[in-house]
């Protein structure tokens, strides 16, 4: 991200689609702490970029309301015992909401196994709107995903009371 051609590329087609479209909504990443995970090198290349983007978006659509969606589990560190907050504060004071996506079957053999407190850890570290633009619980496939139709189905029950209307889907 800091590659000047893919700054400007990005940019420009970010500020096309808001020139042309309007939308209502626009995500600039996807599980961005995943990426930085990765590649940690990347960060403050990652968020200039994203600041920048948000500044072009905004100039041509000041309605488009903005964000770019972290990966909760990650992002808790529910999956490694790091939690990646700092990357959550870094990006918000830029968002006009918080966007996650969030699978939590390889961490509970069963949706009625989440505690109701589960996306609290959020909800405590910003006063944004919060969003699940993805989310999901297999009906099979690899066992230490703990699928099955029944389970998937049970998943969004449990995640509207988990929500409880503070978190919108």
């Amino acid at each position: 991200f800091g590659n000047a051609g893919v700054r400007s590329a990005f940019k420009n087609f970010s500020e096309y689609l808001a020139n042309r479209l309007k939308p209502r909504y626009m995500g600039l990443g996807s599980e961005i702490n995943s990426y930085l995970k990765l590649y940690p090198g990347e960060a403050i290349d990652l968020l200039s970029l994203y600041n920048e983007t948000v500044s072009v978006v905004k100039q041509v659509s000041p309605a488009t309301r903005v964000t770019a969606t972290f990966q909760y589990e990650e992002l808790a560190g529910a999956l490694d015992g790091i939690p990646e907050w700092n990357i959550l504060a870094d990006f918000v004071p830029n968002m006009d909401f918080v966007a996650i996506s969030t699978y939590p079957s390889p961490l509970f053999g069963d949706p009625d196994s989440i505690p109701s407190d589960y996306y609290s850890q959020l909800s405590q570290r910003t006063s944004k709107p919060i969003v699940i633009a993805e989310s999901g619980w297999p009906a099979g496939g690899d066992p230490s995903f703990n699928g099955s139709e029944d389970k998937q189905a049970r998943f969004i029950t449990k995640l509207e009371q988990l929500t409880d209307g503070s978190i919108k889907r």
